[in-house]
């Protein structure tokens, strides 16, 4: 903190208002004070004892800004450069592999930050055009015929002939799905899930006393939370053939939540953990199409050329997700 502090007393020669807020360091640029603006400043800012920074710029200084060769350089090669927000009302050009957004006031910026802070279980997964990843899209669409097998989520596949499947899957060859079994895609789908290195769901927020159904979901990143609601939707529709699968809403829900729970220390109780995620689970698929009854889980899946219908690509995608996040306000 010590160094933040030098760093605010430094900014005065170059007329550049920096602050500290929830360990970000943030630089503001403006176009009197661009001229003045030292490079190796920059610099030292991005290498100050805080772990991100963050970097505001009125609109007329970013064209400016990007036109300086040695910024730009400097920038994309800054690890601890977070953000860039650009205050005006005119289109910006991005930096490759930098946030970087368009703002009208400063006051937009601490919902951004928040929402880039929520975790993304997909991040270098290839998605289709609705934000989905390619893997869940392919694993959903094989059952698209196949929900009526007994036994289906419940029975076992052999886990050598998992781990090969999984293996293809990573490398996007879904040639096997043709002619499989199954119950072994559907224990593929659990293990995808279950090797998540970011959970679907924020499992200590399930476990959280401060937290109802209704926060848990608002704590999910966007592409966490389109995910969950496919998920769920898919499941309920699993359910409907449970004349034929034997398998309803509370059964589901028991098989599916070990998959979705991650356990941060020894000291957590795995039996607890997994009970309060089977309830968690259960509420949703019990619930959920009573306040999105017009959302399929096929709407984010891509039609291939054969399929009849038009998905959502003949409708609006923000009303259908304006749907969806009704869940939000009515499950508690």
């Amino acid at each position: 903190m010590q160094e933040i502090k030098q760093a605010k007393i430094v900014t005065e020669n170059y007329n550049i208002v920096t602050t500290v807020e929830q360990n970000y360091l943030r630089v503001y640029i403006n176009e009197e004070t661009f001229q003045q603006l030292s490079i190796e400043y920059l610099l030292n800012c991005l290498n100050i004892s805080v772990n991100r920074v963050v970097i505001i710029i009125k609109h007329q200084a970013y064209f400016q800004f990007i036109q300086q060769n040695l910024v730009l350089e400097m920038l994309r090669k800054a690890p601890k450069l977070h953000s860039i927000f650009v205050i005006g009302n005119e289109q910006i050009d991005e930096f490759k592999d930098k946030n970087i957004f368009r703002i009208e006031s400063v006051k937009e910026i601490d919902n951004i930050l928040k929402g880039l802070e929520k975790k993304n279980s997909f991040e270098n997964e290839r998605l289709n055009k609705y934000g989905v990843p390619i893997v869940i899209q392919e694993l959903l669409k094989y059952f698209k015929n196949n929900m009526h097998h007994e036994g289906l989520f419940r029975k076992c596949a052999v886990n050598s002939e998992i781990q090969q499947f999984m293996e293809e899957i990573k490398n996007y060859d879904f040639t096997r799905l043709e002619n499989a079994n199954p119950h072994l895609v559907a224990c593929v789908l659990k293990q995808y899930f279950g090797q998540l290195e970011v959970p679907l769901i924020n499992t200590e927020s399930i476990f959280s006393k401060d937290l109802n159904a209704i926060g848990v979901i608002n704590e999910l990143s966007e592409i966490n939370a389109r995910v969950f609601f496919m998920v769920i939707s898919f499941f309920q529709e699993v359910a409907k053939f449970e004349e034929q699968n034997k398998m309803n809403v509370k059964t589901l829900g028991m098989l599916i939540a070990p998959s979705m729970v991650k356990f941060s220390s020894q000291g957590d109780n795995p039996l607890e953990k997994i009970n309060k995620t089977i309830m968690f689970l259960q509420k949703y698929l019990e619930n959920f199409h009573k306040f999105v009854p017009n959302f399929h889980y096929e709407d984010l899946l891509e039609k291939e050329e054969t399929d009849v219908g038009e998905g959502l690509d003949g409708r609006d995608l923000k009303e259908e997700w304006a749907k969806m996040n009704k869940v939000k306000q009515h499950i508690i």
